[in-house]
């Protein structure tokens, strides 16, 4: 099998025997990857953790988990271990990708998108009006949003296409999202994910 190379983002990480750690890798060009990574050197240890941005190659075989062969750090992210709030945030952009996407289906826009918002999470003092723009942006990424069957009033209808439409984070810094419309808005996301697998 011929090498590949690709860009991505550590999402999710686990031991696997002994010196070995299993990845859950989001990726430019392929979408969602899994790697396994043998004989884990210390030099390893930081590009195989959750949220580290890098160049992987990587060999496949016959099932889905891959084999690692190098990478290269190219973010760290540290920025996101200065405060707890920050990685439950980060965590929670994480869980909206795995939660939403298949195996081996690229998304490039999406890849972007969360590059994007886990950049400027830490201006957000609550992730509420990121975290909820990032779910229904998702969602208008796979074709799942409509304004024809919403569970949403027409006060929070307004809101709600705010968080969609903003290109600039000052105007979603403005939004204002209430602790109610922030936790209707992620389980319409769970339940829009959910039918759709």
């Amino acid at each position: 099998m011929k090498e590949e190379k690709t860009e991505g983002i550590v999402l999710r990480a686990f031991s696997y025997r002994e010196n070995e750690r299993i990845l859950t890798v989001f990726t430019q060009d392929a979408g969602l990857i899994s790697l396994i990574v043998k004989r884990l050197s210390s030099s390893l240890l930081s590009l195989a953790s959750p949220f580290c941005r890098s160049e992987f190659i990587y060999r496949k075989g016959k099932t889905d988990l891959f084999r690692f062969l190098d990478g290269t750090p190219i973010d760290y992210h540290l920025f996101l271990r200065d405060k707890l709030s920050h990685l439950d945030g980060a965590s929670a952009l994480a869980q909206g990708i795995l939660s939403s996407q298949m195996p081996l289906k690229p998304a490039p826009a999406l890849y972007a998108l969360l590059l994007f918002y886990l950049k400027h999470l830490p201006q957000f003092a609550q992730p509420a009006p990121l975290l909820s723009s990032f779910y229904l942006k998702t969602l208008l990424h796979e074709g799942l949003f409509s304004t024809d069957h919403t569970p949403f009033s027409t006060e929070e209808q307004q809101v709600v296409h705010e968080l969609i439409l903003c290109k600039q984070f000052l105007e979603l810094e403005k939004c204002a999202v209430s602790p109610e419309l922030a936790d209707k808005i992620h389980r319409f996301f769970k339940e829009k994910i959910s039918q759709d697998h």
